[in-house]
């Protein structure tokens, strides 16, 4: 059985009743969340039928708007003044169980007057009412939700859990991604700056290009070249240094 339940009236608030059930039934997930005992086969005691339907109930919303004290049957009878009347049994019914039960104002409407209503609903009359303004609407059902957790034992639907799961899987995602690409930067930048001539210049005024990686290691190709025609070629092949005393200046004829 499910442990919300909205009671209203048709004629006074059946708008605000479908967008409130929609949104308690999409955060704690429609098996916990009911309204409208109306499926009542024939022959059945429907006082009977209401108890059994709000025995596991362990809050009830009744949504009160601007006609809901006043409404009228075809007899021009107050409907609360009816002992048969459904609403006022369903209300009945909670407060008798001392069951938490929420006055909600809607449309704009007060709270009723004790002395405006039948003797079992005068205790409705004592319960901290909460207003949902139209213009806050969602607002107020945010802070009704927290107060309902507070009060129903239920969980939140599954799939609002999942929903949740979903958005943190994206989020770990997302920062892995961002992650990847800035350490993939990183190497492309060490890459890009080892693969870069370093030149140096001796006290000689001569000019040393080394290209390799990071300091001039032995295996590394070394040309050292001067402006002294009789200056000898050095070059560095396979780990050894070699120095070409038969290297000459590009001028120098053979």
């Amino acid at each position: 059985m499910s442990a919300i339940f909205i009671n209203y009236r048709r004629k006074d608030s059946a708008a605000y009743a479908g967008r409130i059930y929609d949104r308690l039934a999409k955060h704690f997930g429609r098996e916990n969340c009911f309204m409208d005992i109306d499926h009542i086969a024939p022959g059945e005691n429907f006082k009977q039928v209401i108890q059994d339907k709000l025995s596991a109930v362990q809050v009830a919303i009744v949504l009160i708007g601007k006609q809901w004290l006043n409404i009228e049957d075809d007899n021009s009878q107050r409907r609360l003044d009816n002992p048969e009347d459904i609403v006022r049994l369903e209300i009945a019914t909670l407060l008798a169980r001392d069951i938490r039960v929420i006055p909600v104002l809607v449309g704009g409407a007060d709270v009723p007057d004790a002395l405006q209503l039948p003797e079992p609903l005068v205790p409705l009359a004592e319960r901290n009412a909460y207003k949902i303004s139209d213009l806050r609407f969602h607002t107020d059902i945010d802070r009704l939700i927290k107060t309902l957790e507070e009060i129903a034992d239920v969980k939140k639907s599954s799939k609002q859990t999942k929903q949740n799961k979903e958005i943190q899987e994206n989020k770990k995602i997302a920062f892995t991604a961002i992650f990847s690409i800035m350490a993939l930067v990183i190497v492309i930048v060490i890459i890009s700056n080892s693969d870069e001539n370093i030149s140096q210049e001796t006290n000689g005024g001569d000019a040393i290009i080394h290209q390799g990686e990071g300091d001039i290691n032995a295996g590394d190709t070394i040309t050292q070249t001067t402006d002294d025609s009789n200056s000898p070629a050095i070059s560095n092949i396979q780990g050894d240094v070699v120095i070409n005393n038969n290297a000459t200046d590009s001028n120098e004829k053979p």
